[in-house]
């Protein structure tokens, strides 16, 4: 079993939804309209009143308050005066005394009481949200938003049908680093809105003197208050040169920041080391369970903690980085004790990560996890989401929906953890559709979340366009990487077809214009009015990228012919030449990239060396400067963006090896 498996690329096709029930996001669980609208306003006034009790207070409260809030924003709509509507919005938590109880005695609705359930009615004259607790409400009044709609006369009104629903997975989580986002607060309102219920807040260059502030302490907050608890996360990457796990001034120094932690509101904590070595497994153990004790003393049980292992993936899978088969059973056993021991170190309630099979589920999966992960661990994990983010090239923007998830790998899971790329807005889409997966896998269409999450992002007016941009550049996507699409070496095929000489400067050129259509598709969709205008010019921007790679390829095809047609002596300076074109088109890869990324970290980018070359070269992760965690993570991208020039050179460089001199 492979984690990168050999399925081709084959994303299907987003489609616009038709039908009602394909507009909601997530799919709820059990869903039934009947076609029928209840209309809310009557000449463009309300005609319906909101019940709700005056007294709620906590999540209830907060449900009701975004109600009102999203109500008035989006529609501008106020409720009629109390008692005075022809029809009735009730919204709250069923409990005795309680108008949402009366309304579901009244309507015979049994509140569900899975963990964030709620059940939605809407009837000839009444609108009726209710739930067990606060949190299911305020997961109840996202999907209510969403059958809301204004007919041709301007009139407010909801379709009606019946709806009960709960996640099946209770862990969903955004792992985005919204702490490095200038605008955090956006991507937790939409975590919201699609009901994730936990963000990454990760703290990189911590152990650099950096501290929380009061808008930390506020998001806490305000992220809880929509029912999304964020979760501060120290990664290996930013631990200090020389940091001794077996060193107690060390791991103190780790846990005052977990204490800073706990002052500034959180109760949702963890450590990522993500292929980062720390000495040892027990050295990784003995800090985290340093971290975890502290916690238990400051906070007792009222936390929780997540563990992201440095190898998290089923033994053998992955023979080692880069892949050393002739090892491959070593490495099975090293694995399979590594499980071991932190199954057996770990406390039960400590959640622990799984990150694999990025574009391919065998058949039988769930049992195989169970058997090879999850017994151990001693303990169901958290699926690592890395499709969107490793499958496709890191640094370029491929906005597919994620596929290949089949209903039973929710089964082995105990929670779904999207890794969101950067830069977040222009993944928005992808992070709408995850949510749909997470939150209910049975009802997940690929191609419809698609084009729904499109239309909620973009409008409907741009939606059609941006769709049908997207779609043709999934075709193009899957002539790129055919036969198969390995996550492990990105625009492998493209490269293999290069080096195998299927590639001609006609073919090239042909796909050149294919994306200058695209370009232009989003560029029309710019003009239109909507949301989304920010997305759009990511992908604007991509097409620009891809343009100048394919710009590179037909440059290698045409020098290689070129240079097959010299005498030996000749070949050295045509080559010579070829490079010097490159650095042109080079450094505009760059300065695009640089263009569209957050500040902070565009000014990194004077890190780089001049010539564009690796300030840390043969470096290993672990050894980088934990100040300088921007750079490296900009030298990763620019070697992503290498990949033709080094296959350019690998084709190029043998045609002049027979030259006066010797090989270039």
């Amino acid at each position: 079993m492979s984690m990168f498996g050999t399925r081709p690329h084959d994303p299907p096709p987003g489609v616009l939804p038709t039908n009602p029930e394909d507009h909601i996001l997530p799919h709820p669980q059990q869903l039934a309209l009947n076609g029928r609208k209840l209309r809310l306003t009557q000449n463009r006034r309300a005609i319906a009143d909101l019940v709700c009790d005056t007294n709620a207070q906590g999540q209830e409260a907060n449900a009701i308050s975004w109600l009102r809030r999203e109500l008035r924003q989006a529609y501008g709509w106020e409720p009629a005066a109390s008692g005075s509507g022809q029809t009735h919005l009730v919204v709250g938590v069923a409990k005795p005394g309680a108008a949402a109880q009366v309304w579901a005695e009244r309507l015979s609705i049994i509140p569900p009481t899975q963990p964030e359930s709620y059940a939605l009615r809407i009837g000839s004259d009444h609108v009726v949200l209710i739930a067990s607790e606060g949190i299911g409400l305020l997961r109840g009044v996202t999907t209510l938003v969403q059958l809301l709609a204004v007919d041709r006369y301007g009139e407010l009104y909801v379709r009606c049908g019946e709806i009960t629903d709960w996640p099946e997975l209770p862990l969903r989580i955004l792992i985005g680093w919204v702490r490095s986002d200038p605008r955090p607060r956006e991507i937790i309102d939409l975590a919201f809105r699609y009901k994730y219920n936990r963000v990454f807040y990760g703290l990189w260059n911590w152990t650099s003197g950096e501290r929380l502030t009061s808008e930390d302490r506020w998001l806490v907050e305000y992220a809880r208050k929509h029912g999304v608890e964020l979760m501060l996360q120290l990664s290996r990457l930013s631990f200090a040169d020389g940091f001794d796990a077996t060193n107690p001034q060390d791991v103190a120094r780790v846990v005052a920041v977990y204490d800073e932690g706990v002052e500034a509101g959180f109760r949702s904590f963890g450590i990522l080391f993500d292929d980062q070595t720390l000495q040892s497994v027990e050295a990784e153990l003995n800090l985290t369970l340093a971290i975890y004790r502290r916690l238990t003393e400051r906070l007792g049980n009222d936390f929780e903690f997540t563990f992201i292992p440095e190898v998290y993936w089923l033994p053998g899978e992955l023979a080692g980085w880069p892949p050393q088969p002739e090892r491959a059973e070593e490495f099975r056993l090293a694995h399979t004790d590594y499980l071991q021991k932190i199954g057996a170190a770990l406390p039960g309630n400590v959640e622990v990560f799984i990150a694999n099979n990025w574009n391919d589920y065998p058949v039988g999966y769930a049992e195989t996890q169970e058997k090879e992960f999850n017994a151990l661990a001693r303990r169901k994990p958290i699926f690592f989401e890395n499709q969107i983010t490793n499958d496709y090239r890191r640094s370029i923007i491929l906005p597919f929906p994620v596929h290949n998830r089949p209903v039973e790998f929710a089964t082995a899971m105990r929670g779904y953890g999207l890794n969101m790329p950067m830069p977040y807005s222009a993944y928005y889409p992808s992070m709408i559709t995850c949510a749909a997966l997470a939150w209910n896998p049975a009802g997940y269409d690929a191609g419809l979340a698609w084009g729904a999450a499109l239309q909620q992002h973009f409008g409907a007016e741009r939606a059609a366009l941006v769709l049908d941009g997207l779609n043709a550049l999934n075709r193009l996507f899957v002539e790129w990487t055919q036969p198969y699409f390995p996550a492990a070496s990105h625009y492998g095929s493209l490269h293999v077809k290069l080096k195998e000489g299927k590639l001609t400067v006609g073919l090239v050129q042909t796909w050149r214009a294919r994306l200058g259509a695209l370009k232009a598709m989003f560029c029309a969709a710019l003009v239109k009015t909507g949301e989304g205008t920010e997305t759009l010019r990511y992908y604007v921007e991509e097409m620009e990228r891809l343009d100048l790679d394919m710009a590179l390829l037909a440059d290698v095809i045409q020098t290689r012919a070129e240079l097959a047609m010299l005498q030996p002596e000749h070949r050295p300076a045509s080559l010579a030449a070829y490079r010097a074109r490159q650095e042109g088109r080079y450094h505009k890869l760059l300065s695009i990239l640089a263009h569209r990324s957050p500040p902070t970290q565009r000014l990194q980018m004077m890190l780089l060396q001049s010539d564009g070359t690796s300030l840390f070269p043969n470096h290993k992760p672990s050894q980088i400067p934990a100040g300088w965690w921007l750079s490296y993570f900009y030298v990763t991208m620019k070697d992503e963006i290498d990949g033709i020039l080094r296959v350019a050179e690998e084709i190029l460089t043998p045609l002049v090896a027979d030259a006066p001199g010797g090989k270039v």
